[in-house]
């Protein structure tokens, strides 16, 4: 891994400071129906997240001012979708950048897909809590998986999929709208409140134990 790691230049975290080209829809679909078969056929499980799984349980289609797709996967999947870099190489679809072990980008033409990595959260919140590009996120979203029709295949995503997307882009989630960015993030609240706590219990840890020792 450590070999791929070099030959691909993981670290390049300056690709994700441009300004991110407009995608074509066709470049979107090519890019979205090849990794799927790569993933299947090593049995590397992935779902729409984020914009994609907006615009798919919204209007069945990308969103059409969406600069790029989003996936997720297991972290238990992540070693394994470095070592098969090469095959997506050879399907034209390049390695181009990633910030581990959170997020890995491949590139086909104007099309950008982003593998957010799902990991788990730290003490104290492992025991319900994921970490997704550093947020915090309810296990219970992930619990049960449904079967979803689109680009003429199927997908996986969390069952009840409305609920995270209220989650995520609040109570008008499922209004369009004509520029990025324009909607209430309600997960935004969660992290607040979950970095919150966190700061609490270092407080505690360094200040009101170190004194009643």
């Amino acid at each position: 891994m450590e070999e791929t790691k070099f030959k691909y230049g993981c670290y390049n975290n300056e690709y994700y400071l441009r300004k991110a080209p407009d995608m074509k829809h066709e470049d979107a679909v090519h890019i979205v129906l090849s990794v799927k078969k790569i993933l299947d056929e090593h049995h590397i499980f992935f779902m729409p997240m984020f914009g994609t799984l907006l615009g798919i349980v919204r209007q069945n289609d990308f969103i059409p001012y969406d600069h790029d797709i989003d996936m997720c996967i297991w972290d238990k999947d992540r070693e394994t979708l470095v070592e098969i870099i090469p095959e997506f190489e050879e399907s034209g679809i390049h390695f181009v950048c990633c910030v581990e072990p959170e997020i890995y980008t491949f590139q086909y033409g104007t099309a950008n897909i982003d593998f957010y990595v799902i990991l788990p959260a730290p003490r104290p919140y492992a025991k319900r809590m994921y970490t997704i590009q550093t947020h915090y996120i309810s296990k219970k979203y992930f619990k049960a998986m449904e079967k979803v029709d689109f680009l003429g295949t199927q997908f996986d995503i969390p069952a009840n999929p409305k609920r995270l997307l209220k989650y995520w882009y609040g109570r008008t989630w499922n209004i369009p709208i004509d520029k990025r960015g324009d909607y209430d993030p309600g997960w935004m609240i969660h992290i607040r409140i979950a970095r919150f706590w966190r700061r609490g219990i270092r407080y505690i840890k360094r200040h009101i134990l170190h004194t009643i020792k």
